[in-house]
């Protein structure tokens, strides 16, 4: 007998869209940031490392909030693992196959076109001297299925996004079953790993069973991004805070996420010889100050508006933006500097509205 397989539309929520909004432009607003804070020369200066200090410890929620929204919207998964492989993952590995392969050729093609490596360098400021041989570029090619390069540094979240995609089905099958009391046992465990980063610092190279020929400890096997899935599916249940209470909430969180990111990350870098894993030892988004803001913008996504629609959304987003672009003009350092970020700015106004706007998604 044929089957008939139906399909219910899911209700479009308006605030999600907000919040994947705001982490859109988080994320651009990080990238923006990386001239501050990508060499010892930059932050060298007072400005400089000053104002990256405070951009980029603001927008630590960017990419734990995409992985909350995938929380809310997937958790528990509801298709066999073989479909919802086939659905999810070829939507990010093609794309993110081809954009590694041009951030990968494109050192060689602006050198081979009679750009110069300081060209190279203004396009990739984490890589100060960029090589112009083409067996080089096919080399860090063939390495894509096992890492990225310098070149192509957004890709890390691909590896990290398609990895939640493996696991989640196997995960899903607890999810379902759990009571909210075990999910809250989960949450505190990984709470616990998320200060594993600082005691590696601060307290012992080596903690909970881990050593030279063991790197799973205690708490493995609850740390990571998987914790912010089940965050964000566990905190989606929560409709009905008023207004009030959802300042007193969100408004402490946050600034306390944030005061210890921005604080912890100008002690670390007050070193002219800190490694690249100190400068972003409090800039990590599996830590407890990164968590903090984030709960508290995904927290502030239920606040009621009276603007339901899609549209007025994302003008009142927008407008936001456009301030956001006047402060960084009145506190920029030089007008090449504000021009450099006005320029990432505007070019998100014209993505947005394309991608997000004329969509309709």
């Amino acid at each position: 007998m044929d089957t008939v397989q139906t399909t219910t539309a899911r209700p479009h929520i308006v605030w999600l869209d907000v919040l994947r909004l705001v982490a859109i432009l988080m994320v651009i607003a990080i990238h923006c940031t990386d001239p501050f804070n990508a060499s010892p020369e930059s932050r060298a200066n007072p400005e400089f490392n000053f104002w990256g200090s405070v951009y980029g410890s603001m927008l630590r929620a960017s990419v734990p909030l995409f992985v909350m929204m995938t929380g809310f919207l997937l958790l528990p998964v509801r298709q066999e693992a073989s479909a919802f492989y086939k659905k999810r993952i070829p939507r990010v590995l093609f794309p993110f196959l081809i954009w590694s392969v041009l951030f990968d050729l494109a050192p060689w093609f602006i050198q081979w076109i009679g750009g110069s490596p300081e060209l190279v360098t203004d396009f990739f400021p984490w890589e100060p001297n960029p090589s112009a041989s083409f067996v080089e570029a096919l080399k860090t090619i063939a390495l894509i299925p096992v890492t990225f390069t310098v070149y192509a540094t957004p890709m890390w979240y691909i590896y990290v996004l398609i990895g939640l995609y493996l696991y989640m089905p196997v995960f899903s099958a607890w999810v379902e079953k759990a009571s909210d009391k075990a999910k809250r046992m989960f949450l505190a465990f990984w709470f616990i790993s998320l200060f594993i980063p600082y005691l590696t610092e601060f307290v012992s190279h080596y903690q909970f069973g881990t050593c030279s020929w063991n790197s799973f400890g205690l708490f493995y096997y609850f740390a990571g991004f998987n914790g912010y899935l089940l965050l964000g599916h566990y905190l989606g249940k929560r409709t009905d805070w008023s207004l009030g209470k959802t300042f007193s909430v969100t408004v402490p969180l946050f600034l306390v996420g944030y005061f210890i990111t921005l604080a912890g990350f100008r002690y670390m870098t007050s070193d002219p010889n800190v490694s690249e894993e100190g400068m972003e030892l409090f800039f990590t988004y599996c830590s407890p100050n990164a968590l903090l803001m984030t709960a508290a913008v995904f927290f502030a996504g239920y606040l009621p508006c009276p603007c339901q629609s899609d549209q007025m959304w994302f003008w009142l987003v927008l407008r936001a933006l456009f301030l956001c672009r006047s402060f960084l003009y009145v506190r920029a350092v030089d007008w090449n500097t504000y021009s450099g970020l006005g320029s990432c700015f505007d070019h998100s106004y014209l993505y947005l509205f394309m991608v997000i706007y004329l969509s309709g998604e």
